[in-house]
């Protein structure tokens, strides 16, 4: 329910911090952040792009998106799973 997501994952953001684990990442990754994401604003995901080593990460804003990027809109985020796929091939 939005009650429980409103109170738990703030304190969640707050309380998990995984950031030392993605030292560890050893392939491409794309992190794709919605623009209007009140759960995981894009602040954060550009955080976890700088964290990954040897800039094997790359970043996308969903523009008008919130959190649910694939329904916000899924056409950029398709591309954008495709043009990352091509680079990686």
């Amino acid at each position: 329910p939005p009650e429980v997501a409103r109170t738990w994952v703030p304190q969640a953001q707050q309380s998990m911090d995984l950031s030392p684990s993605l030292q560890a990442v050893r392939c491409p990754t794309q992190v794709i952040a919605g623009e209007l994401d009140p759960f995981n604003p894009p602040d954060p995901a550009a955080e976890i792009v700088r964290a990954i080593p040897d800039g094997e990460a790359n970043m996308a804003v969903v523009p008008g998106a919130a959190h649910r990027v694939f329904t916000d809109n899924p056409e950029f985020v398709y591309s954008t799973i495709r043009k990352a796929l091509a680079r990686w091939e």
